[in-house]
């Protein structure tokens, strides 16, 4: 599928001349030289003058006012969080419509007055930390956050329940396969502006913003081959119907036959309520007693199955890393307490919510873009080399 990309929009940069001209910040004083920055920069862009505007490099800011990047990310981080400038993911940095309605991110103000995420539930840390980012980005530009729960027997009646009218509310696809074809198809016909931000098979016509699912199995798998694994187990603890992993199940054994590594893959039952039950009912077999095929390594689809591992081997007396390490996928915030902590693939949540707010507010209409955003390799301690025999 070839990627389309939206018309770029011409906006002003701020001038590090202009800046530096503007600011009024003293060494010889006794308050902190990244405070004195932000509350200079306030006075200037609370005047409005730049709003919308792209704001100066960090470096070029730094070298221009001869003080430290330091200084100058720990004033632009205050100044993000307190809504004054918003980054865009490989765009840079711009000064938002503080206080206002507008958004950087909607330059000609497409009108919407909140984003609806579109759900099948918010049990999970992933989905959760998702929706908190979410309501994070959409406050700092000014959007309400409607939450909407759903469930797989209601989508029919699910697009004429909303009680928004179609002008008013973007919508994020949080759904699934299952479910997102569907929600689509109505709500595109009610004039929505939507955008999914879990991967689609290439039946599905509208946008895509997610994580790279792929990349992150080659990801894992590397990250085992350098530590000498020769035999991992994919552990598909997920509905195998959902495209991610699909998109996953076919990597892990592309790249395991690319790799010249010997992978196993077990499938959980296609009813699954559980990731992580359904994991640890089906580790004896992942296991295979500790036998010569079993495996070095073992990666999981999500987090909740690595989780069922650690403590499903725990229990067999086995030792991760030291008999066998493990891989997640997900980088939910529980990763880092279990024992031993898991190392996991990191979803790139920031990047996707902005990246899927940058596409929503546009000032055109829907296209069907396929954005695949890099996760990363989050090294905890539950990898390290295999045991040699």
């Amino acid at each position: 599928m070839v990627l389309t990309k939206l018309p770029e929009i011409q906006i002003a940069r701020i001038s590090v001349e202009d800046l530096v001209a503007s600011i009024d910040i003293d060494q010889r004083r006794s308050e902190p030289l990244h405070s004195q920055l932000k509350n200079s920069l306030v006075r200037l862009l609370d005047t409005g003058e730049f709003a919308g505007m792209s704001f100066a490099p960090e470096r070029s800011l730094a070298n221009g006012l001869g003080v430290s990047r330091v200084t100058v990310r720990r004033a632009l981080d205050d100044l993000r969080r307190d809504g004054r400038l918003a980054r865009r993911v490989g765009k840079g940095t711009f000064v938002t419509r503080h206080g206002s309605q507008d958004s950087v991110l909607n330059p000609q103000n497409t009108g919407f007055k909140a984003i609806g995420l579109i759900g099948l539930g918010w049990e999970s840390e992933f989905v959760r930390e998702t929706a908190g980012q979410l309501m994070a980005a959409c406050q700092m530009r000014g959007l309400g956050l409607h939450l909407h729960k759903i469930d797989l027997d209601s989508i029919d009646s699910f697009a004429g329940s909303l009680a928004s009218a179609s002008d008013d509310e973007a919508l994020m696809l949080f759904a699934g396969e299952r479910g997102g074809r569907k929600l689509y198809d109505d709500l595109s016909a009610r004039g929505y502006r939507l955008v999914s931000i879990d991967l689609m098979s290439d039946f599905y016509e509208g946008s895509i913003v997610t994580t790279d699912a792929s990349e992150a199995v080659r990801i894992g798998l590397k990250h085992l081959m350098d530590l000498g694994h020769q035999r991992v187990t994919l552990l598909v603890n997920e509905y195998l119907r959902d495209e991610s992993v699909l998109v996953k199940v076919e990597e892990f054994s592309k790249s395991a036959s690319r790799l010249g590594i010997t992978g196993r893959i077990v499938i959980c039952a296609e009813d699954i309520k559980d990731g992580y039950e359904s994991a640890y009912r089906r580790m004896p077999e992942v296991w295979l007693n500790g036998g010569t095929w079993s495996p070095t390594a073992i990666m999981t689809v999500s987090d909740p199955g690595a989780w069922a591992a650690l403590k499903w081997l725990r229990e067999q007396g086995v030792s991760v890393p030291r008999d066998v390490s493990i891989v997640g996928f997900e980088d939910a915030n529980s990763s880092q307490h279990v024992l031993p902590p898991l190392t996991t693939i990191a979803h790139p949540i920031v990047e996707v919510v902005d990246s899927a707010l940058e596409t929503l507010l546009a000032p055109v209409g829907n296209s069907k873009l396929r954005i695949l955003i890099k996760p990363k390799l989050v090294v905890r301690e539950s990898t390290g080399p295999p045991r040699q025999n």
